[in-house]
């Protein structure tokens, strides 16, 4: 049940904030997009091998990965409201703004391609040893 909802959610947020800045996503040049999008792609990738190094379990450091790369977005959007004011922290904002849009669509196709690839682990495992 929880799932479910937390799939609602996020299909509500892209739904409801996707039309609403489309004039914004319009204007967005193409490097903004790359930026936003790598910088979730290489922060997550470090930080899973970061966690792998520290020996955690595969599946603790996806957790870790994910979660730290979620918490990335709202801090930066916080700490550009915080220090920038008008149309400054407006053009400031497009990065973390976007990021935060592509994390939540690319971390919810990752949570589930990884629920599929610990669903295929455990039915292969014998019992026990997970």
């Amino acid at each position: 049940m929880g799932s479910m909802l937390a799939v609602f959610f996020i299909l509500f947020l892209i739904v409801s904030w996707i039309p609403r800045n489309w004039g914004f996503l319009m204007e967005t040049t193409w490097a903004t997009y790359f930026a936003s999008i790598a910088l979730w792609f290489v922060g997550i990738t470090i930080v899973y091998n970061f966690a792998r190094a520290l020996k955690l379990h595969p599946r603790n450091a996806r957790t870790v990965a994910l979660e730290t790369g979620i918490q990335n977005g709202p801090l930066a959007i916080a700490i550009i409201a915080f220090t920038f004011a008008g149309t400054e922290a407006q053009a400031i904002m497009a990065v973390p703004v976007l990021y935060s849009l592509f994390i939540v669509i690319v971390s919810t196709l990752v949570t589930f391609y990884f629920r599929r690839v610990n669903t295929a682990a455990e039915q292969a495992m014998p019992d026990g040893l997970l």
